[in-house]
């Protein structure tokens, strides 16, 4: 029994080794084939050269232009993998963090990664007409594209997972608070200053276990145009930016925003997670 054992054991080392011998040996041949001489090169060849040189990657350099093919190369994979890492993290991070309506999430996913599983040459011809017709053929730039194009759903692929796994908690940063209470607070200060005699802005914050609800409320004279996401800028055209960054922000973290204007008093109200502040350093006592 302990013989078979050994037959066996002894079997599987020859084949483990002559399948390195078959996987390694194409590139020793061309190593060898490399540095040896020219002489040695026609008739019968040997399996070990007999001197070795150094002269055909000289020659390669110097007459033949290689280092100009090495430069185009590295230019063209640094550029291509510098901005393929830009695209496809800040798609990557879109993907796993915002969220989509009408369920379009997983759709734009799978669109996105289809390009991946289809052959390259399946870009070829369309490439090929996109960028006659932009007129930068002839260029570096088409082959940094190409490149891009077929690695950019793989960088979102391997990304998405990891930004889902990420906690929310670590995101968080001192500069969402300012934004958000920030522009409420300028709003409310606007709206109240002009109000010389009455004017005024309460601020109240609950802390009620797992959330914190913040309402501010302040005086205003002018009259409020509503929109379906805020209201409309007394200092200029459009939706106000203050009111507009603080629901962002609030979206953000899965929060609620309401408001109301009405008797010469507007208010706003705020549900954050208490997740959120975690990260919000606790003042000294």
């Amino acid at each position: 029994m302990k013989r078979k054992k050994r037959i066996g054991t002894v079997g599987k080392a020859i084949g483990c080794i002559l399948l390195l011998f078959v996987a390694l040996f194409p590139i020793y041949w061309l190593v060898a084939m490399a540095i040896r001489p020219t002489s040695e090169m026609t008739g019968h060849i040997s399996i070990i050269p007999h001197a070795l040189t150094g002269s055909h990657f000289v020659q390669l350099f110097k007459e033949r232009g290689f280092s100009t093919a090495i430069v185009n190369s590295l230019q063209t994979t640094i550029g291509s993998l510098i901005l393929s890492l830009i695209v496809g993290i800040c798609a990557a991070y879109v993907l796993a963090r915002r969220r989509f309506r009408f369920g379009l999430k997983k759709p734009m996913t799978y669109w996105i990664l289809l390009v991946r599983v289809l052959p390259p040459v399946a870009f070829t011809i369309p490439l090929y007409t996109m960028f006659s017709k932009v007129g930068i053929l002839n260029t570096k730039l088409p082959v940094l594209l190409a490149c891009v194009l077929i690695n950019v759903p793989l960088i979102i692929w391997f990304l998405i997972s990891f930004f889902q796994d990420l906690p929310e908690e670590i995101e968080m940063e001192d500069t969402d608070f300012t934004i958000l209470f920030g522009n409420l607070l300028e709003n409310a200060w606007e709206a109240a200053r002009k109000r010389k005699e009455d004017g005024y802005i309460k601020v109240q914050i609950q802390d009620q276990g797992n959330q914190i609800i913040a309402c501010i409320e302040n005086s205003y004279d002018q009259q409020l145009l509503s929109e379906k996401k805020g209201f409309r800028s007394t200092k200029h055209e459009g939706m106000g930016i203050g009111t507009r960054s603080a629901r962002l922000v609030v979206e953000k973290w899965n929060g609620v925003m309401e408001w109301q204007g009405d008797g010469g008093i507007f208010r706003v109200r705020l549900v954050l997670p208490q997740k959120c502040l975690n990260v919000v350093e606790k003042p000294r006592s």
